[in-house]
């Protein structure tokens, strides 16, 4: 399957290699209202949709629908963190990573490896 070229991301960069904890803190008010409405949704799919036992069709179309709102709230945060969605917000918040990447840092290489090019200690001395 071919790969899309890895291409600049359109603003800043404020962390390269964000945790998944940094991502969670990170959640804007709109991120948690995406949450809760693919939460209700769900919800409600599962109890119009779930005739013999809406209860627990519901609860479980509930906890599918906070899945996906988490998983996908977490990725929008990290698109931010790494420059690939509006991140003003984040930037006054986190600050702007010391070194910015440039064009050339894209060219010829797979999305990231400038990040992750750093040999690997496999010891602990």
């Amino acid at each position: 399957m071919p790969k899309a070229p890895p291409q600049q991301p359109p603003y800043p960069v404020i962390n390269p290699d964000p945790t998944v904890q940094t991502c969670l803190n990170a959640l804007r008010f709109t991120d948690y209202l995406t949450i809760g409405g693919a939460t209700a949704g769900s919800w409600a799919y599962g109890y119009i949709f779930g005739k013999p036992v809406r209860g627990p069709t519901a609860a479980t179309a509930a906890t599918i629908g906070f899945t996906f709102g988490v998983l996908y709230t977490s990725q929008a945060a990290l698109a931010r963190f790494l420059g690939y969605q509006e991140n003003a917000k984040e930037v006054k918040k986190y600050g702007l990573y010391e070194t910015q990447p440039g064009p050339s840092d894209y060219e010829g290489k797979p999305l990231g490896s400038h990040y992750y090019n750093q040999p690997i200690n496999w010891t602990k001395n």
